[in-house]
């Protein structure tokens, strides 16, 4: 009898206490999904002994903790809901002897109220200057933590990792298997796990593993010597991979260690939105790729990919412009314009979301173009208007500012832009092309000799 008393009693006590900072479990806790490179969803529900105030402040010291241990230093927060779940109920009573074994059972039925909290942030590591409402990370850490009791460092996550190259199979951790021994008696010793294991889960679709002879399930042991057991040596290592890089990968199968050799290629972890299948007729390398500043207006980039960001997403432009140009160099692309600043993107996309911060363009650099810049005019179905001239034998062909251009050697620059800039990637030095205007309700054609777009 004193064992179940015992018990009742532990569930009493565990039932009044309001929810601690943890993972979610039986008494609830947060939870945490990523949905992209710096966005976040977090959540928090408690008990019914937890204040709304505790699970609002606790939900935002784990905002705080995921930004702090994903390597940010600020959060805003995109969406923001609070509630009470009223789905649990409790019926307490007494029962009254009525005599004769019978009776009744006074009752009295409880709704017992659970807050949750639900949030979804955006991370930086710079302040945000286009994002009004922010917080900073360490300062909501340290404020709830002190509030709370809550004596803990802050748990490190896995850092976003922006390497060039990659083996073209994804790994997940299990654990080993199960070993037990016979202690005498009929009994066994309690269960004993191994360390955990990294096997292979899935293969990409340009990953040339398969064809090395890696299997799906082989446990990976180590990269070019250096053993998986130490992560951080993992990654420091496969940061300097160039694509094409033969690496060598030992794994285990049945029990069997074996080592193969792998060659690494390009590790597509941004998405960029593609813009137009047009590529170079040469293949490229590194040293082709022109890396172009906001003030190179005059040269002229035809887009085929695009990147579009908070932040730059790396730890440094460097770090990014190294993986951009490997990109580059993988889609056929020779020139990469990448803008840093709210003022650079909003000088050539005036409405663009003004908390965009980062923007990067792939294309095509022709080594030839008229020496014109363009913005979208409003008349003749928003044709390429003239804003400014570096062509001088542009100016003395009769072009002006405020021209709009129409069509060069016949092919239309709106309707068949494709093949506009399939064309231009033709020109030779000293050609002279001809290219049709719309000046006060008239068309021209003027010959027009053009330039280096190098200069």
């Amino acid at each position: 009898m004193r064992k179940y008393i015992t018990y009742a009693i532990i569930l009493v006590i565990l039932a009044g206490c309001a929810t601690p900072y943890q993972k979610t479990g039986f008494t609830g806790g947060f939870t945490e999904n990523q949905i992209s490179r710096n966005e976040f969803a977090i959540s928090f529900s408690g008990n019914g002994y937890t204040s709304g105030r505790r699970a609002v402040d606790l939900c935002m010291l784990r905002c705080a903790e995921i930004t702090l241990g994903k390597g940010f230093h600020y959060f805003a927060l995109v969406e923001n809901r609070a509630e009470f779940d009223r789905s649990t109920a409790i019926t307490t009573g007494n029962f009254i002897p009525t005599g004769h074994g019978s009776g009744v059972f006074l009752s009295n039925t409880q709704v017992i109220p659970k807050p949750g909290v639900q949030n979804r942030i955006l991370c930086f590591r710079q302040e945000p200057a286009a994002i009004d409402k922010y917080f900073v990370a360490q300062k909501v850490y340290d404020e709830l933590s002190r509030k709370y009791h809550i004596k803990k460092d802050v748990q490190q996550f896995p850092k976003f990792n922006l390497s060039r190259a990659t083996l073209g199979f994804d790994i997940e951790t299990v654990s080993a298997k199960v070993h037990t021994a016979y202690q005498g008696g009929g009994a066994l010793l309690p269960a004993v796990h191994g360390p955990p294991e990294l096997r292979i889960r899935s293969f990409s679709n340009n990953s040339e593993a398969i064809e090395g002879g890696l299997q799906i399930g082989d446990q990976i042991l180590s990269l070019d010597d250096v053993s998986v057991s130490d992560l951080k040596k993992v990654e420091l290592a496969s940061e300097e991979w160039e694509v094409g890089q033969n690496v060598r990968v030992t794994f285990r199968r049945h029990g069997k260690e074996q080592t193969v050799s792998v060659p690494t290629t390009f590790n597509p972890v941004l998405h960029f939105r593609k813009e137009s299948d047009l590529k170079c007729s040469v293949p490229l390398t590194k040293k082709d790729v022109v890396l172009l500043r906001a003030t190179d207006g005059q040269r002229e980039l035809f887009p085929i990919a695009e990147y579009t960001d908070w932040e730059n997403p790396a730890d440094s432009m460097e770090q990014f412009q190294n993986y951009v140009i490997e990109y580059a160099v993988n889609s056929g692309a020779n020139g990469v314009l990448v803008l840093n600043s709210h003022e650079e993107i909003k000088q050539l996309f005036p409405e663009i979301d003004p908390r965009v911060g980062f923007i990067c363009l792939v294309g095509l650099l022709p080594k030839f173009h008229l020496g014109v810049e363009f913005e979208m005019g409003q008349g003749f179905e928003n044709r390429r208007v003239i804003r400014r001239i570096h062509n001088a034998d542009a100016e003395k062909a009769g072009l002006r500012i405020g021209d709009n251009i129409l069509a060069v050697n016949g092919i239309d620059v709106i309707r068949d832009k494709i093949a506009f800039e399939e064309n231009k990637l033709k020109w030779n030095s000293g050609e002279t092309v001809q290219v049709t205007i719309a000046r006060d309700g008239k068309e021209l054609t003027l010959p027009i000799t053009v330039v280096s777009n190098f200069r």
